[in-house]
């Protein structure tokens, strides 16, 4: 393999890396917190912990999906639902891990 290979190798490793740090979540949701407004918090984001774990995960208001993932989010609390997302490690959203394509349900 020439230089030119190699330096392409190694490009590609780097992006490759980013798409390996997605996973996906799966649970109930234990811990929700949606402030009202930025008189208690000034992130704009909803907060929520999975399985009693100690990962937050956020949600910002600005979502275009917010609304339709705030109702997952509170079904998935009130009534024990499996709730299923992908998420980050790498990534923040109002300083923790973020949270989309979220459904109702277990994988698969």
């Amino acid at each position: 393999m020439g230089k030119l290979g190699i330096a392409f190798a190694m490009i590609l490793s780097l992006f490759s890396g980013s798409a390996f740090a997605q996973s996906q979540v799966s649970g109930k949701v234990t811990v929700l917190y949606a402030p009202p407004g930025q008189a208690y918090d000034s992130r704009k984001c909803t907060f929520f912990q999975m399985n009693g774990g100690k990962n937050w995960y956020a949600i910002p208001f600005n979502d275009p999906g917010y609304e339709s993932e705030l109702i997952l989010l509170r079904d998935s609390f009130l009534s024990g639902q499996t709730l299923t997302f992908v998420t980050e490690a790498i990534a923040t959203t109002c300083g923790w891990f973020p949270a989309y394509d979220l459904y109702m349900g277990t994988p698969g």
